[in-house]
């Protein structure tokens, strides 16, 4: 259940720690006094979005944090264990919100997405809103309701799930389809390009040595002129060539040599270069008889690299990438030709995913049509003591067989109500005034209530629009909720507050600046602010009599309801 609610610099809240316990809680006060800001501090902590105005004026961030004791709650403490998250019975989650736009998240003291704190907190706290009974004009929410009732929720996760696998296969059998029209024209045109590619195309190495031999036939003029002017360097003209004078400059040296040993070492290198100079002398006489004009294996040469390089701007690649495309070429050329074999193995799937999913929506829709008699009959009951006497609600619950899937099943699933005898039931949108949807839906509240996992329900002002009896009726209901659950209640109905265990009031404080502040009633300043609640501004000691009767009439009635509880039970 919820232990506590810090809240720091939230819009008219400067500071507030707000202790809770269990049973029903009640939040009153005057209009604008700020019920609604501890409610939206709240849904903060549950996920909702934060937006950089709710912090206070002159402050650079809010801060709000709340406290969970979590004994026995399984799937929040089973969440926080996957998570590395756990804190012996305890969760604390805190959001912080600053001027720059940024926000953190953390539980137990280590950052979470929102998408993470969403999921931990749907099994903490449910919030009604003060418009949930417009909700009900909504076939959705209808069906979330129904399947609430019906505990039917993993049962339609498995539904989404084939759900989408059949959306998915029926897509990718679109586009074969698609694409069977054209399928040969696509073969023929990639066999060609195939049979294009293997005449021309080749690897990288290969086309690198073709371009430098077309190079060398290109300036083989070149290479004989040069070779042989070379060639007569080295050891031409007798006399007057490289390897002549370098010999005669080794003879030179070595006959120094006698005179100055130093000299050795320059024999040496000139020895060397001899040696080097007749090699290189050698290799050129070897090259040059094989270099002749070719013009027949040049032309072929041009021939053969023009075809790669056209065949590259087709297909708007780079000539090495050649062979690349014709792997992925045949590629597709083998997965168009089995395309018969895919479809078949697809369409298989496909039929079988269909066959699961409407076994399963077959099995959803007999658990929503039990859940839905059950569920109708419960409602009837909590109208009558609404004051709806004469209201037949109903829960209509259609199989479509041969309709089309969706998330949900192919139920077709209505509220239908006649709130006078002899009327026709007619959709919940059509029949029903503000005031008895508000009732509808706390009939519904009330009934789901009883089996709600979620251990801690805010009730924020969903009484609105009733009053009398029927208030009074609504605050009993809560109140018997809050034995099971711990009941936190917005409102501005006397009669439903004073069914409360625990009793709240928010009011503003007008200083320098505005703030919103909280008070625990004890049972004299209760009865003031029921008296408030019955007569205005004004107050008398009629209202106050009127007040006093009104709390203690509550402890009474819920009394009688503990002692019936314990016969039962005992």
């Amino acid at each position: 259940m919820l232990q506590s609610l810090d809240i720091r610099n939230y819009v008219l809240v400067e500071q507030c720690h707000l202790e809770l316990f269990d049973g029903m809680t009640v939040l009153t006060g005057e209009t604008g006094a700020g019920k609604s800001i501890l409610v939206d501090a709240l849904g903060l902590i549950l996920g909702a979005r934060a937006e950089q105005n709710c912090i206070r004026r002159g402050c650079e961030k809010a801060e709000i944090a709340a406290t969970f004791l979590i004994q026995n709650n399984p799937p929040a403490l089973d969440w926080l264990r996957l998570h590395d998250l756990e804190t012996e019975d305890v969760c604390i989650i805190r959001r912080v919100i600053s001027r720059e736009g940024r926000t953190r998240t953390l539980v137990n003291g280590r950052p979470v997405s929102i998408q993470e704190l969403k999921t931990l907190t749907c099994w903490l706290v449910d919030i009604q809103g003060q418009h949930a009974h417009q909700q009900l004009l909504h076939k959705d929410h209808q069906r979330l309701l129904l399947d609430a009732a019906a505990k039917q929720q993993a049962q339609i996760l498995k539904i989404k799930q084939l759900y989408s696998q059949w959306q998915t296969l029926t897509t990718e059998l679109k586009e074969l389809d698609r694409s069977d029209s054209n399928q040969l024209d696509q073969i023929e045109v990639l066999k060609y390009q195939i049979q294009e590619l293997r005449q021309s195309a080749v690897s990288t190495e290969d086309l690198n040595l073709l371009e430098q031999k077309h190079k060398r036939l290109t300036h083989q003029q070149e290479i004989l002129t040069a070779g042989h002017e070379a060639l007569e360097y080295l050891g031409g003209s007798e006399g007057n060539n490289a390897i002549d004078a370098t010999h005669d400059a080794q003879q030179l040296v070595h006959s120094l040599l006698e005179y100055e040993p130093k000299l050795q070492e320059c024999l040496n290198c000139l020895q060397s270069a001899s040696i080097q100079l007749e090699e290189a002398q050698q290799e050129l006489r070897a090259l040059l008889p094989d270099i002749e004009e070719d013009h027949s294996e040049l032309a072929q040469l041009d021939s053969q690299l023009q075809a790669i390089y056209d065949l590259a701007r087709k297909h708007r690649i780079a000539p090495h990438q050649l062979m690349s495309q014709l792997d992925s070429l045949e590629q597709a050329l083998t997965r168009l030709q089995s395309l018969d074999e895919i479809r078949f193995t697809k369409q298989q799937a496909l039929n079988e995913t269909l066959n699961a999913y409407q076994k399963l929506a077959k099995k959803a829709y007999q658990a929503r049509s039990k859940a839905a008699k059950k569920l109708a009959g419960q409602i009837n009951q909590e109208l009558a003591d609404l004051g709806l006497q004469h209201a037949q609600f109903e829960i209509r619950v259609e199989f479509k067989e041969q309709g089309q899937p969706s998330a949900t099943g192919l139920d077709d699933i209505q509220f239908l109500v006649s709130t006078n005898p002899g009327q026709p039931l007619q959709a919940l949108s059509q029949i029903a005034s503000g005031g008895e949807l508000s009732r509808f839906s706390l009939a519904i509240q009330t009934v789901l209530a009883t089996d709600n996992a979620v251990p801690t329900l805010i009730f924020d002002e969903v009484d609105t629009g009733i009053g009398g009896a029927v208030a009074e009726m609504v605050g009993q209901k809560m109140q018997r909720i809050g034995r099971d659950h711990q009941v936190v209640c917005v409102t501005h109905l006397a009669q439903v507050a004073a069914q409360a265990k625990q009793h709240l009031l928010v009011h503003k404080s007008v200083d320098q600046d505005t703030t919103t502040q909280l008070e625990y009633l004890t049972d004299t300043l209760r009865i003031e602010e029921l008296a408030r609640m019955l007569g205005g501004a004004k107050l008398t000691q009629h209202t106050r009599t009127h007040a006093e009767e009104m709390l203690t009439a509550a402890r009474e009635e819920a009394l009688n309801h503990d002692n019936q509880d314990t016969s039962r039970t005992g």
